[in-house]
């Protein structure tokens, strides 16, 4: 069951990248209301919440663990190591050509190839979302997501990993519904990248905080359904146990109308037998 999991998941990663790609490239050719994927930036909120999910996955298992470590900083850093190593060569190839290129291009000095280099650090370090040098304009697109994500685990994982249950059950949910409040009055739409910055740090961070805290919430409700019957087979059992004790009722309404003014009744008139639809549809 887990590898099928996996694999759902891996499905659905290329998906919703090959979206994210075709809407940042139709883009650059036409308006993103009128080019391909219209609204394929929404993407980015699978990744946040995916992230979420899989952080709450990933401290539940340690908890299964018959001696859990007791290192906090040891264990954030090692997790954050994890989740960086894999991505950051290929970050680091990209951003180099990219700075490379723009240098080539509009003909740079010394002076400014190495200005720029300067103000691109936190870029480099992965910290642009913390608010460090506001007037960069970046040179990867997607550096402000990788920035907003590694920042918002950086703050969630030791708060979760000390306190899971409570923190993905009671505070994380509470935060993502303040968070995406405060976005939508301040912004007007989730759709933000970071440009902005009210209250305490960048809109991207803040959303970033907001869907991993749902992702983290998400994975709750996720073990809860297992647990009570099988996850979405649960679901659909009950909705289909829920529309069989709707569709009785009316039709026990429809064969009284029928027996007070036709002077006609029974089951035969209505074609429902009240003990064997029951029994079929209605076993929990």
């Amino acid at each position: 069951m887990e590898s099928k999991n996996n694999y759902a998941i891996d499905f659905f990663r290329v998906v919703f990248s090959f979206v994210l790609v075709v809407f940042h490239g139709g883009s650059k050719f036409m308006e993103p209301e009128t080019g391909w994927f219209i609204g394929g930036n929404l993407a980015t909120e699978f990744f946040f919440i995916l992230s979420g999910f899989l952080l709450n996955r990933s401290l539940r298992r340690e908890e299964s663990l018959s001696e859990k470590s007791m290192d906090l900083a040891g264990d954030t850093f090692s997790f954050m190591k994890r989740k960086i190593l894999p991505i950051y060569p290929f970050f680091l190839l990209a951003f180099s050509s990219m700075f490379i290129l723009e240098a080539v291009v509009e003909h740079k000095s010394l002076y400014l190839f190495l200005r720029d280099l300067l103000f691109a650090i936190p870029e480099l370090l992965l910290i642009r979302m913390a608010g460090w040098s506001p007037k960069f304009k970046g040179y990867i697109g997607p550096g402000w997501f990788l920035s907003a994500l590694f920042l918002a685990l950086l703050i969630i994982y030791p708060i979760a990993r000390n306190r899971r249950k409570i923190f993905c059950s009671i505070i994380a949910p509470i935060t993502a519904v303040v968070l995406i409040g405060f976005i939508m009055q301040t912004d007007g739409t989730l759709q933000v990248i970071g440009d902005t910055y009210s209250f305490f740090a960048s809109a991207g961070l803040k959303r970033a905080i907001a869907e991993v805290c749902c992702g983290c919430f998400v994975y709750e409700i996720y073990e809860a359904l297992k647990i009570r019957g099988g996850g979405a087979r649960h679901i659909c059992h009950m909705v289909r146990n829920r529309i069989a004790v709707i569709r009785m009722h009316l039709l026990l309404r429809l064969e009284r109308i029928s027996q007070s003014f036709f002077g006609c009744g029974g089951n035969n008139h209505v074609g429902f037998d009240n003990d064997s639809f029951y029994g079929e549809y209605c076993t929990c």
